[in-house]
């Protein structure tokens, strides 16, 4: 029996792009293709987004058990990325105060750049409408539009009276009007609804970028103490 011992030169991140930068290319796009997958970063920014960026908006989203909070069709090579509702999940607004200053752009902590690029709706607190879902006498509950709508993005928008007693019938159909004319409330409300959903596959897509950008692969690597040959491959003692 004979005993063979081979010696490696082996590089952190930083030295193989030093040394080696062809070598560096394929580690790098060896770390990019196979442990990090665009759907962990869909995950993330769908997580991020349903704790975070909707709750700062004042709303919450239930989806039925098994199914997902959100639909959504990402990192397509031919384009047509978008996210919206889940087909089993309802939106509620929980916080109508917050809902009306997401909706009128309020500027808040890391969620602003979602805020600032959907369309402003006009919000007068001092309505009728408005003040009926701050007293409580109506809610707003939306969905995906399903099956009637040809785009997938698409929200519909429901708003339910819960009181009638305090209203005669012409300020409810008056109230009404308010909510379907075209342009009116409902769509206001879809159309920045579809705008903040629609920013899930931007976000996922940064996320991805710049976990995967040269910088954070060395940070990485350094972290968990990878190494790797001359020709870019990882170093496995």
């Amino acid at each position: 029996m004979e005993t063979v011992t081979k010696e490696y030169t082996v590089y952190t991140a930083e030295e193989l792009r030093e040394h080696s930068p062809e070598g560096f290319e394929r580690a790098l796009n060896d770390y990019s293709l196979s442990e990090w997958e665009y759907g962990w970063f869909v995950q993330g920014t769908i997580e991020d987004f349903t704790d975070n960026v909707l709750t700062e908006a004042g709303l919450r989203i239930d989806a039925s058990e098994g199914n997902d909070p959100v639909d959504y069709s990402i990192g397509n090579p031919n384009g047509g990325d978008y996210a919206t509702v889940g087909s089993r999940a309802t939106l509620h607004v929980d916080d109508y105060r917050l809902f009306a200053d997401a909706l009128r752009g309020r500027r808040d902590r890391y969620v602003a750049d979602y805020f600032d690029k959907c369309p402003k709706a006009h919000v007068d607190l001092r309505s009728r409408l408005w003040r009926m879902l701050l007293k409580g006498d109506a809610f707003i509950e939306c969905s995906q539009a399903g099956s009637d709508y040809y785009d997938p993005r698409s929200i519909v928008c429901d708003v339910h009276f819960t009181t009638w007693t305090d209203y005669d019938e012409g300020t409810l159909n008056s109230i009404q009007y308010e909510i379907d004319e075209p342009e009116g409330f409902r769509d206001q409300i879809a159309s920045w609804l579809e705008a903040l959903f629609g920013q899930i596959p931007e976000h996922a897509v940064k996320e991805y970028e710049y976990q995967t950008a040269p910088e954070q692969f060395i940070e990485t690597s350094d972290a968990n103490d990878w190494h790797y040959l001359a020709n870019g491959k990882m170093f496995t003692k």
